[in-house]
């Protein structure tokens, strides 16, 4: 009976399980051979090629053994010789020209040219005539600046009615004052105001009752922005100044001050003392705008110079409300290469190699990148984006002068959900140090930075400052709630 069963189940068909695996061995046995086929027909290909190769090598040794070889060697050893004295005078003129070039006061020119390409230098050149041009204007009265048509007087604001903003950038300068100009234009019309934005390239100023100038001492001096405003529009012209005391950008800043009807500043204590020296100032923190797309976190890191280096996964990364320990940046820093700033780093170095760090600094006194174009918004995605994929966004004063970096520390800090880890600042409201960002001396950096890296209660607290920050920014500081206020009694004198 058993016999039977088992001569029966033997007879019984194959699975077609078992089948299709016959067949796609058939089918890989067949490739096997298609593929030992083709092996061995580039093996003969390539003993052919190591034939020719040999022939030809026959070939030159018995040329190099011929009476015209022998006859020419001579005039082969001149070329070298003269070769080898181009390059020799060649490297001593360059000494030559170091030499001069430090003793004329040109090192950090020196230093750029030896690290750029000739597309960098000539943008260098560029940006040099910028600020050749910048300089002169600080010498010039302001008044050399509004020379553009006088206009009609606006009729007064009817009660209930919105004022109508116009917001300017010049395209010469800053990227990053376009940047500006974007939030501020979106935080007007968020709050229910009419806006629109302007450039130089205008040449006169739009038909509004307010005009909201970003960073006078760029917009007036470069491009087309000594045409745009005439000094009759005085009473109708806001500066946002961007500059920190301690600069030659703010004394050309500072004498346009007497032109407008009122100084913004977006730090604090710069805005007190622009209203200590008598002008009518006041501090506008640049704050949250819910939609503001350029600070959008779904969107992938553009290739570039800042990203290049960058993994696929990481340009591709998104952060859709993970932990903090997540991100795939441990640090990050954008910025000039200020002498202290490179300092720090060249002395963290040691202590900052065992981590994913992102950090560019930019040599000092390179062009700044220019807002024209869409080259903003480019740069902007990509500075955010860096800064959404960092678990620390570091921030380095540029000198000794104490400043709160408001776009380093809130715009690519705080806005972006990052941990901001700072020099001391000076405490500008609503953000308070120890519970929106942690403040340190420089040679107390490296020990915090390995304890919200790597120690599970540092982890656990930079979790808790970066959300506490995040929610500061969205509750307390609403740029279109800001701007309401910040208008109030303007617009009261304008009905």
């Amino acid at each position: 009976m058993s016999q039977q069963t088992e001569t029966s189940s033997s007879l019984q068909p194959e699975p077609q399980a078992t089948a299709r695996m016959r067949q796609q061995l058939r089918v890989a046995d067949m490739d096997n051979a298609d593929a030992w086929r083709a092996n061995e027909a580039l093996q003969a290909e390539c003993d052919a090629w190591k034939a020719r190769a040999l022939a030809e090598q026959e070939k030159l040794i018995a040329f190099r053994k011929s009476f015209s070889w022998w006859v020419t060697t001579p005039l082969r050893e001149l070329g070298r010789m003269q070769a080898r004295l181009r390059r020799s005078l060649a490297k001593r003129i360059t000494k030559l020209g170091n030499v001069a070039r430090r003793l004329s006061g040109r090192k950090q020119a020196q230093q750029a040219m030896s690290v750029s390409s000739e597309k960098d230098a000539d943008q260098e050149a560029t940006g040099a005539q910028k600020r050749q041009l910048m300089s002169k204007a600080a010498a010039s009265s302001a008044e050399s600046f509004l020379r553009g048509p006088r206009i009609a007087a606006r009729p007064k604001l009817q009660d209930g009615s919105n004022p109508e903003f116009a917001v300017y950038f010049n395209t010469s300068g800053n990227y990053f004052f376009q940047e500006i100009a974007l939030l501020l234009h979106a935080a007007l019309a968020e709050a229910g105001f009419r806006s629109t934005l302007r450039t130089d390239e205008h040449g006169g100023p739009a038909d509004s009752d307010f005009h909201l100038i970003v960073a006078p001492h760029e917009f007036f001096p470069l491009g087309k922005g000594a045409t745009c405003f005439h000094e009759s529009l005085r009473d109708r012209m806001f500066f946002l100044n961007t500059e920190q005391p301690q600069t030659q950008w703010y004394d050309l800043a500072k004498g346009m001050f007497p032109h407008a009807r009122h100084i913004f500043d977006m730090d604090c204590q710069t805005a007190a003392s622009i209203r200590a020296s008598g002008f009518s100032a006041s501090h506008l923190p640049l704050g949250f705008v819910e939609h503001f797309a350029p600070y959008t976190a779904d969107a992938d890191l553009l290739i570039g110079p800042e990203t290049e280096s960058l993994g696929s996964e990481v340009r591709r990364w998104r952060d859709t409300g993970r932990p903090l320990a997540e991100r795939p940046i441990d640090l990050s820093f954008v910025g000039e290469a200020t002498p202290r700033r490179s300092a720090f780093f060249a002395g963290a170095a040691a202590s900052l190699e065992k981590y994913e760090c992102h950090l560019r600094l930019m040599p000092r006194g390179s062009v700044p990148r220019t807002s024209g174009g869409t080259q903003i918004h480019r740069r902007t995605l990509t500075s955010a984006g860096l800064s959404q994929r960092s678990k620390i966004v570091i921030n380095i004063h540029r000198d000794r002068e104490h400043y709160f970096e408001w776009h380093r520390i809130v715009q690519m800090g705080i806005w972006q959900r990052a941990l901001v880890l700072t020099e001391t600042v000076t405490e500008t409201a609503p953000f308070v140090a120890g519970r929106d960002y942690v403040q340190a001396a420089l040679d107390e950096m490296p020990g915090l930075i390995d304890y919200y890296l790597r120690d599970p209660r540092g982890i656990g607290e930079a979790e808790r400052i970066r959300n506490s920050g995040y929610e500061q920014l969205k509750s307390r500081c609403n740029l279109p709630g800001l701007l309401k206020a910040a208008w109030l009694p303007f617009m009261a004198g304008a009905r």
